[in-house]
């Protein structure tokens, strides 16, 4: 497994035979230097991956200011990857600096983590996180749930193929409750949706965050209901 980006040549990190840690991208090249962009130098501080070298680019051609947003005056270069670095000296991703989600309390969660616990779950097709402000200006970490209903319907105590919304709430409210259990408490999920519509994507089929993240709200407000008062809902029959 390796990591880097078309703008650093591609590889900036690489696992080995020697070194092989589960669950992180293995350490950096030879001459590669990598940072991690905190104000903590403690081993294990999530913060922005940076990267010197001579296989960073020069910059993106005629495009300065793009390039300034990315590249600093002494080389470091800005991956838009979150991530840390362990006592080994192996690189950990654990998501993108867009995508962070910063709580009302100062901490960090990042959606990826947490989506794919939930790609876990049988019968979620795929998973969306997203942080969304109650009435109080509080953060609140939300989920959208895209569901094939027969397969969900095969993983109930008492298997039902076409098994209606309110078996459907009641299997994704234990499994959420079992998803939070794996992370800290400041990470759980509070409420989520669930969907069978294909989530807004693009022509590599990644997710539009911005984009689906508006599109909920959107329907949110049409029914007239909030996250919390949506909770475990169908949110294509809103």
């Amino acid at each position: 497994m390796g990591y880097g980006l078309t703008e650093t040549s591609p590889v900036i990190a690489v696992t080995t035979n020697k070194c092989n840690v589960y669950g992180s991208v293995g350490r950096p090249l030879t001459d590669v230097e990598v940072m991690i962009d905190s104000e903590s130098t403690k081993i294990g501080t999530v913060g922005e991956i940076l990267s010197r070298s001579d296989c960073v680019m020069q910059g993106y051609y005629e495009n300065p200011e793009a390039t300034a947003e990315v590249l600093e005056k002494d080389g470091w270069f800005h991956t838009g990857d979150m991530g840390f670095l362990d006592k080994k000296g192996c690189l950990h991703i654990t998501g993108r600096v867009k995508s962070m989600i910063v709580l009302t309390n100062g901490k960090k969660a990042f959606p990826e983590e947490m989506e794919s616990l939930l790609n876990n779950i049988p019968g979620v097709k795929e998973a969306f996180v997203w942080g969304a402000k109650d009435e109080k200006d509080a953060v609140d970490i939300c989920a959208k749930l895209l569901i094939d209903r027969k397969v969900v319907g095969e993983n109930l105590p008492v298997p039902d193929t076409t098994a209606g919304d309110n078996a459907i709430r009641e299997y994704l409210s234990s499994k959420m409750k079992e998803v939070n259990h794996q992370m800290p408490a400041y990470k759980a999920i509070h409420y989520f949706v669930f969907s069978e519509t294909e989530m807004v994507k693009t022509t590599t089929l990644k997710v539009k965050r911005p984009q689906e993240q508006q599109a909920i709200e959107e329907k949110l407000a049409a029914s007239g209901k909030t996250m919390k008062a949506a909770n475990g809902q169908n949110l294509d029959a809103l």
